[in-house]
């Protein structure tokens, strides 16, 4: 005898309690990877700031372009796995030994560098006078569960050791490893657009270097530097960040102080760090950029010569990949492409 309709609007609506409360903690649950996808690929041109007088009218754009990475939960997961843009890679292979909670923090402090090498190098490149001088040790990663890691934050600069000015990243080490083992080190530290001075205590603890103990608090760092340029520059990314965008906020510095006809009014991207010699370096997630790239009209996009064939694998028709391994090779492109630059350029030497 089958059971009235009645009597089985109470099951139904069981049911769909259960599945909702299924739905949720599925969207609560992460799991032990992190999925790449394509971001978006922004003009750099919007970002740079120059005086007046410096900037000129562009002709076509440069751009770079990012990925949207993010922590792959249960109830996306198969999902991700079927979408043909998107990568899936073990947390490992995103975050090594550094703390989930210190990722974006990292990732700023990469951007920060690579705005400061692009503006120095796109500025030497063009012959202007640029002056470089230490001004601390900056704070790239805190270990787990070492003293510095819940005294110290990412992106802090180190420039005093036991009160003690330190204005390179060597004195902030030989000082910290001459410390003695058993009292707490005092550190100044501050902000990059921060004047305000912190003093902070870590207690060490003790690693053996050469047969012998010193102290250790955890922590890894970068050389922080102060460069003064003819006039003033500067490049608002707000909360983007990684490395890899240095290539294009050169060739967007270069364009617009350059005339602006840099580009031949074409749209190109590009991705790969930039070192001060005007060396282009590796860069993750190409396939997702690529995609990215060619989504926002791209008509060329420069990337580094490792990362050539997934990127010419994801590209459109209408995108042409160029692989280049300096920033010599990207301007002689551009400029066989009519493009054109109205200033005398200079070899980098960093």
């Amino acid at each position: 005898m089958p059971m009235p309709k009645y009597h089985r609007l109470p099951w139904i609506f069981m049911g769909g309690i259960v599945l909702i409360i299924l739905i949720e903690v599925a969207s609560l649950i992460e799991l032990p990877y992190y999925a790449l996808a394509p971001g978006n690929a922004t003009s750099v041109e919007k970002m740079i700031v120059l005086p007046a007088d410096k900037s000129h009218k562009l002709k076509g754009e440069v751009m770079m372009v990012d990925v949207a990475i993010s922590r792959v939960r249960l109830i996306s997961y198969l999902p991700d796995i079927l979408n043909s843009n998107m990568q899936i890679v073990k947390s490992n292979e995103i975050l090594g030994t550094m703390p989930s909670s210190e990722l974006d923090a990292q990732s700023l402090v990469q951007m920060a560098f690579s705005k400061q090498i692009a503006e120095f190098v796109a500025l030497k490149k063009l012959c202007y006078p640029v002056s470089v001088r230490p001004q601390g040790a900056m704070i790239y990663q805190t270990l787990a569960n070492s003293p510095a890691f819940s005294t110290l934050k990412v992106g802090e600069i180190i420039v005093s050791v036991n009160k003690k000015p330190t204005l390179t990243l060597q004195e902030v080490s030989s000082r910290i490893s001459s410390s003695p083992l058993s009292a707490p080190i005092d550190l100044g530290v501050r902000f990059p657009k921060s004047k305000k001075l912190t003093y902070v205590q870590v207690m060490p603890t003790s690693k053996v270097v050469n047969s012998k103990k010193v102290p250790f608090i955890g922590v890894y760092l970068l050389s922080w530097l102060k460069f003064n340029f003819p006039f003033p520059v500067s490049i608002d990314t707000q909360d983007i960040g990684g490395p890899s965008a240095g290539l294009a906020f050169t060739l967007g510095l270069i364009d617009q102080l350059g005339g602006g006809g840099l580009t031949g009014g074409k749209k190109v991207a590009a991705t790969g760090t930039i070192s001060f010699n005007g060396q282009v370096g590796p860069i993750g997630g190409i396939a997702e950029k690529t995609v990215a790239v060619d989504n926002a009209g791209a008509q060329i996009f420069f990337v580094p010569p490792d990362e050539y064939a997934k990127a010419k694998s994801k590209a459109g028709k209408d995108l042409k990949v160029v692989p280049v391994s300096s920033l010599d090779q990207a301007l002689t492109y551009l400029l066989s492409q009519h493009g054109h630059l109205n200033v005398h350029t200079c070899k980098i030497v960093s």
